[in-house]
């Protein structure tokens, strides 16, 4: 492909997004279509620059079927053909053995795939103005479920900066939900934060109260 991203960037060709209604009896206008958050991987870039002259490798590889967060990226268009740049920091996980659905198949890098114990606001307004959740005040703090988490960040050298190792899928945590990417997998809303933001293992009868 001519088209060569640089560093940890990465080009996606979004899936098609639905042009009926689920019932199939109206067709949704091209005005109105809902974008997808999950495509192709079309070209990666060679990685993350570290100490000046080693490449962190992208996790993801082309030809693979990927979901990422709302508000991720760019879209451009490359000889008329829509398509998303973006860093792998906004991808979520991979759909493997011809998933297209779903759960991601394996979650990347030192994300968290959570499943929140009240549903998520993935907006919020203030004096009529619609501010992303990126932007809000970060002492806001959520509890909910891990569903499911990734490996760690690759380094440089072929190992990965390790997880947390008291933490496991279906462990329910305290977590931060600034930077947190919601996304809807079967009408489910949930969670997906770096490993950074996860403060704490909590007991399933632990009630927190939360502020912000």
């Amino acid at each position: 492909m001519h088209f060569r991203p640089l560093h940890n960037r990465v080009l996606i060709k979004r899936s098609a997004p639905a042009d009926k209604t689920e019932s199939g009896l109206l067709f949704i206008p091209d005005s109105a279509q809902e974008k997808k958050l999950d495509g192709e991987v079309k070209a990666v870039g060679a990685g993350r620059i570290v100490k000046n002259t080693q490449h962190v490798p992208v996790d993801v590889q082309v030809g693979e079927r990927v979901m990422f967060g709302p508000w991720s990226g760019t879209d451009i268009k490359i000889e008329g053909d829509e398509q998303l740049i973006l860093g792998d920091d906004d991808i979520i996980g991979v759909f493997e053995d011809g998933a297209t659905d779903g759960v991601p198949t394996r979650v990347l890098s030192d994300r968290f795939l959570i499943l929140p114990d009240k549903v998520p606001d993935e907006r919020t307004s203030r004096g009529g103005i619609i501010i992303p959740r990126t932007s809000r005040d970060n002492s806001h703090m959520c509890t909910g479920r891990v569903v499911k988490m990734g490996p760690g960040m690759p380094c440089a050298d072929g190992t990965r900066w390790p997880m947390p190792l008291d933490v496991k899928e279906g462990d329910r945590i305290l977590y931060k939900d600034m930077g947190a990417r919601i996304v809807t997998i079967d009408k489910v809303k949930y969670a997906s934060v770096h490993e950074e933001l996860v403060l704490a293992v909590l007991a399933d009868d632990v009630d927190v109260a939360t502020m912000g």
